[in-house]
Parts: structure tokens; C-alpha cells; sequence
């Protein structure tokens, strides 16, 4: 299968899900978390679903670069987003669905992120390299 419809397919999956966990956000845990939890959550969501998007832009420039970086920028964000998006609503989360989660799981938010800044590098490097 082709990078760029690789990347496109991540994109669309990523993204429908950041709806669906905006909207459950907002019409589900509204009434049962705390301000700081919803606004956590809603964070998840929000870096999620930019992306998400920013991966549309990788999907094209995949289709116009012949360098390895697009997919190494697409696999670092999806990573990242797993990671950090994804470590929030479970911690988020937690409480309300009685999950135990290992004492290092915390960490996996600020390593996801570092997995989002070393995509944006990826990007970088792509728009220079040619």
C-alpha cells in the first residue's frame, strides 16, 4: 500500500475518533468530571484532532517528496497522539471505569509528546531535504 494512503487512512481514523471522544466529552463527562479533568480530556482531544489534520498535509507531501521523512513524521505523530492523547483519557478516565493502571503509566503523556516535537522536526528536515 502506498505511504500517502497509509498516512490518509491514519489521518481519517485519528480524526473520527477526536470527534467522537469531543463529543462524548462534552455530552457524557461533562456532569461527571471535574473542571481540570474535562479540561484535560479536551486537551487529549484538541492535540488529537490538529494532528490529525497536520497528517492530510503529510499524506500529500508524501505524494510529492521521494525522501523517507513524511513517513517517519506521520509515524512519530501517530505515536505520539497514541501516546499522549491516548494517556490522557485513560487517566482521565480511571476513576469512572475502575482501571488500574501501571505507576508508570503518567509517563506515557510527556513521551508522546516528545514523540509530537520529534514529528515536527521530521517535518522540518522533509521541507529542507530533497
Amino acid at each position: 500500500m502506498k505511504t500517502s494512503r497509509v498516512i490518509l487512512i491514519c489521518a481519517a481514523v485519528l480524526g473520527c475518533a477526536a470527534v467522537l471522544l469531543g463529543a462524548y466529552g462534552t455530552h457524557g463527562l461533562r456532569p461527571r468530571l471535574t473542571p481540570q479533568g474535562l479540561a484535560s480530556f479536551e486537551t487529549g482531544v484538541r492535540y488529537q484532532m490538529h494532528h490529525a489534520i497536520a497528517l492530510l498535509a503529510i499524506a500529500w507531501l508524501a505524494t510529492q517528496r521521494k525522501n523517507i521523512f513524511p513517513a517517519i513524521t506521520a509515524a512519530l505523530w501517530s505515536i505520539g497522539v497514541l501516546c499522549f492523547s491516548g494517556s490522557i483519557y485513560l487517566l482521565i478516565l480511571r476513576p469512572l471505569l475502575a482501571l488500574h493502571l501501571p505507576n508508570w503509566f503518567p509517563l506515557l503523556t510527556p513521551l508522546g509528546g516528545a514523540f509530537l516535537i520529534l514529528g515536527w522536526i521530521g517535518l522540518i528536515v522533509a521541507a529542507v531535504r530533497e
